[in-house]
């Protein structure tokens, strides 16, 4: 068993949430294997910010030790995530509303919220998506539209800017996951 990180946009993370989402699909790219294997687990990197806790409002923090002031680390700051505090303002100066959402590519460890156990893995090409696939893409059913249509428009929204969208009809790893209660 192998920890490895895994970048999820906002939407996936709420819908892995929600018990929605069980699967990603990952474009397979040229000459490398898989990045995961079953039995993996994926620690899921998310859009996130840090904050002063109570009590600290100048980025100063009182040493235990010493009783000196001295600057806050990023891991004795809170943490708020995009995908369930999208609203979120951090004060600014003379009351402009101010944002400082971190990428989650910078997410560490240390601050994930999702652990995946990975329990299958296969290769198809995107345009191959069942209904039933979209669904566990996290592709909420609406009466009388066709998930698949608005997983191709998900899709499309990641990738073809990339040029690997829905009409290229890349190769992709079907990576299945169940969410884990505790980390590992």
């Amino acid at each position: 068993m192998r920890e490895q990180p895994i970048l999820f946009n906002a939407f996936s993370v709420n819908a892995i949430m929600e018990g929605r989402k069980t699967e990603t699909r990952r474009v397979v790219k040229s000459g490398r294997t898989a990045l995961w294997e079953v039995d993996d687990v994926l620690w899921v990197r998310e859009t996130f910010g840090l904050v002063w806790p109570n009590g600290v409002d100048n980025g100063l923090i009182r040493d235990k030790e010493t009783g000196l002031e001295r600057p806050i680390q990023n891991d004795e700051c809170d943490i708020v995530y995009r995908a369930t505090q999208p609203d979120f303002i951090w004060g600014g100066e003379d009351g402009k509303e101010v944002t400082m959402w971190k990428p989650s590519i910078f997410m560490p460890k240390s601050r994930c919220r999702l652990w995946l156990d990975v329990i299958g893995l296969e290769v198809e090409r995107v345009q191959d998506i069942t209904k039933e696939g979209a669904l566990a893409e996290g592709i909420a059913l609406e009466e009388g539209k066709d998930p698949r249509l608005a997983f191709e428009t998900l899709w499309d929204s990641i990738n073809e800017k990339r040029g690997l969208g829905w009409k290229e009809n890349p190769l992709v790893w079907v990576v299945r996951f169940k969410q884990r209660k505790d980390k590992p």
